[in-house]
């Protein structure tokens, strides 16, 4: 893997302010990687989510992932990139990679972990495909806008960045304000996502990518994805995005 972190790696603030220790507490991400509580979560959502980006990716291809996250995504993903695959994961923290280096490591020798911060590495890979999945919707605005970056040049030409999260409902909605304000109270983070669009946190390199968006739940959840046009030029990526 040849992801390199910052010379210093800080452990952001906004982790023991918002989460309280939540991923160093192995007996409640125990209970938070149960399937069905996943799916409680997402609203019922959770299936139709981890399908949303098999659908993007083949096998063999070179995949990485910014975040561990709860459920079967990951064991869904490293399937369908296969053993001939590579599958790059990077998380800042240290023993939630330990719990998944025990849960995956032994049947996925494809997933290779990585303690980083993925708004604050320096991206010098390309892959096929970069996921984020239910990360944005956890971190500040100004960690969206590092991670997107970030995201989108890892990706080759005709690479693309897959980004699956919480979205603004559509109108009629019913949920709409009990959502709202439960998020408020518990996800502060998530709202970014209703009041901009993925695309909107991109540098000046936004109209080298081709950009699409699915919706879920009736809006309120989001598959984006960016494609590198083939033209891109990524040596001119690099002077603008330093």
């Amino acid at each position: 893997m040849k992801i390199k972190e910052t010379a210093e790696f800080c452990y952001p603030e906004y982790m023991d302010v918002i989460y309280e220790g939540f991923y160093d507490n192995d007996a409640l991400c125990k209970k938070a990687d149960q399937q069905w509580r996943c799916n409680l979560r997402t609203l019922g959502c959770y299936r139709k989510l981890v399908n949303s980006v098999i659908t993007e990716i083949h096998n063999g291809q070179r995949v990485c992932q910014f975040g561990i996250v709860f459920g079967d995504q990951i064991e869904q993903t490293a399937n369908m990139i296969g053993r001939a695959g590579t599958y790059d994961i990077i998380d800042i923290n240290k023993n939630v990679i330990k719990r998944s280096n025990d849960k995956y490591t032994a049947n996925f020798s494809q997933i290779k972990l990585k303690h980083g911060d993925a708004a604050k590495i320096k991206p010098v890979a390309t892959y096929d495909a970069v996921i984020c999945f239910l990360l944005l919707s956890m971190v500040p605005q100004d960690h969206k806008k590092y991670i997107i970056n970030n995201a989108l040049h890892l990706i080759k030409p005709k690479g693309k960045a897959i980004f699956v999260d919480w979205h603004k409902p559509l109108r009629w909605n019913p949920i709409e304000w009990p959502i709202k304000m439960y998020n408020r109270l518990y996800y502060p983070f998530v709202e970014d996502l209703w009041n901009y669009n993925i695309s909107d946190f991109v540098k000046e390199k936004k109209s080298q990518f081709a950009w699409t968006t699915q919706l879920y739940g009736y809006g309120l959840f989001q598959k984006t994805v960016a494609v590198r046009k083939p033209e891109d030029d990524q040596t001119d990526f690099m002077q603008l995005y330093l």
